[in-house]
């Protein structure tokens, strides 16, 4: 089992802490900041404690889950550190017991550096990275950490951010849309190929439906694809 948890939005560097800000937090000063603000290793410390230790607990045997986390946020130094945000490590690893046994995370920018927000009525530039149709997360047969490294690479290729991946190793093959299976020819004879183009009528029946999810976007649309939960 794979829990991939999205981040967009506010976010600050504060010494070790990255700081998911809420839209009418304050982020003046180290009170406001532990006080309406989330940081990215008491997030990390809740999936721990809230997700990953009662299941291991109630199922020690059988639940192995991997946590990608993706940060889609600024690392610009907080107010109440002055410059002194924008030097140090480039992550801070959350403390082991502190966080999930299995976990990957992406940052979209470098510590001290603004995450675009892309073009007015589009994506940012990361987001379009991840829901690219052939290459992205949500791609048939594209692994997360396939997924999340193209994502990363696009975004280095047009932009001047540096997005920061650690430990995508753990998601190994996990996807989120198998690949497709491959369509046999049909026996030989008229009849098994007019059952073939059946099935294929239907499909296409079913897909504009929305029964075959998470195939594409489909009709120009711009809406996510259904992904499975």
């Amino acid at each position: 089992e794979t829990v991939l948890l999205f981040v967009a939005g506010h976010g600050v560097q504060r010494g070790h802490h990255v700081y998911l800000i809420p839209t009418a937090a304050a982020s003046d000063d180290e009170t406001d900041l532990v006080e309406d603000c989330l940081s990215h290793l008491t997030l990390f410390e809740w999936l721990h404690r809230f997700l990953d230790a009662p299941a291991k607990d109630a199922q020690p045997k059988r639940f192995d889950v991997k946590f990608a986390v993706i940060l889609d946020v600024c690392r610009v130094p907080a107010a109440a550190d002055g410059a002194h945000s924008g030097h140090g490590p480039v992550s801070i690893d959350p403390e082991r017991g502190a966080a999930p046994e299995r976990w990957a995370l992406c940052y979209s920018t470098s510590r001290g550096s603004v995450a675009l927000d892309g073009a007015a009525g589009s994506h940012s530039p990361l987001a379009l990275g991840l829901l690219d149709a052939q290459s992205g997360i949500c791609a048939p047969g594209v692994s997360l950490k396939q997924g999340i490294e193209h994502a990363c690479a696009a975004v280095r290729a047009s932009t001047q951010q540096r997005p920061i991946t650690i430990t995508l190793d753990v998601l190994g093959d996990a996807a989120l849309q198998p690949a497709p299976e491959r369509e046999e020819a049909p026996p030989g004879g008229a009849g098994a190929a007019g059952d073939a183009d059946e099935v294929r009528v239907k499909r296409k029946k079913r897909a504009a439906e929305g029964g075959d999810r998470g195939r594409g976007w489909g009709g120009g649309g711009s809406h996510f694809p259904t992904l499975p939960t």
